[in-house]
């Protein structure tokens, strides 16, 4: 497969494991006057902070270490997936 092919196919895979991942986590409950909870459940920020926001409270760190961990794992992950997906797809 030609490289602009396989990144483009990468970036779709990867595309696709966000939006997955941004459905399950649209489903932890957050506090309802917190403004991310009036955010879309699409949004990155929204993604990022719910996360954090479960991690922080299920290993009792400060709501701002659990975002730090929450978007050095999504960015782990989906940096991850496009790097793999793309080298398998280029052969």
């Amino acid at each position: 497969m030609r490289r602009g092919t396989a990144t483009f196919g990468a970036a779709v895979l990867t595309v696709a494991l966000y939006t997955g991942i941004a459905w399950l986590v649209s489903g932890i409950p957050i506090p309802a006057g917190v403004p991310t909870a009036r955010a879309p459940w699409m949004w990155p920020f929204r993604v990022v902070a719910t996360l954090g926001f479960a991690i922080a409270s299920s290993v009792h760190l400060p709501h701002l270490a659990g975002d730090f961990l929450a978007a050095i794992l999504l960015g782990g992950v989906l940096g991850a997936v496009f790097a793999l997906s793309r080298r398998v797809l280029s052969g």
